[in-house]
């Protein structure tokens, strides 16, 4: 896996490749003048983010070869599943940090209301990721 991060995360600087633990980047605000205002893990988000990319991969499989090679889309192809199995069942995970400029509060206390529609069932979270297959 390490091949395909370093080519994945070619851009990051700082961190030879691969994407930075979020220790690290909490810790680069911190004297900022910043203020954390929410963080929030959309591990199983992003699964379900992943499966809808690789699905569009799928359905342009030609063009995609044709344009890249087969190699750059099995190597494609191999990120985005790892990723996805990686989101639903292991610890690869996704955070998403908000940051204000000094502190704010003028902000909602709850992330209710995102998800009510998806969780108005009250099933599982892997049963409707799933299902969104």
């Amino acid at each position: 896996m390490w091949p395909l991060c370093c080519y994945s995360y070619a851009g990051t600087t700082g961190n030879k490749g691969f994407p930075f633990p979020v220790q690290k980047l909490i810790g680069n605000y911190v004297d900022k003048g910043t203020a954390h205002t929410d963080v929030e893990i959309l591990r199983l988000h992003y699964a379900l983010t992943i499966a809808r990319w690789n699905d569009g991969v799928q359905k342009r499989r030609r063009e995609i070869e044709a344009r890249y090679g087969r190699a750059f889309f099995r190597a494609w192809t191999l990120y985005l599943c790892s990723c996805e199995i990686g989101m639903q069942y292991g610890d690869l995970t996704l955070w998403q940090i908000q940051y204000t400029r000094g502190v704010n509060n003028n902000q909602r206390l709850t992330r209710e209301c995102l998800y009510d529609e998806f969780f108005s069932q009250g099933e599982p979270v892997l049963e409707k990721i799933a299902e969104a297959k």
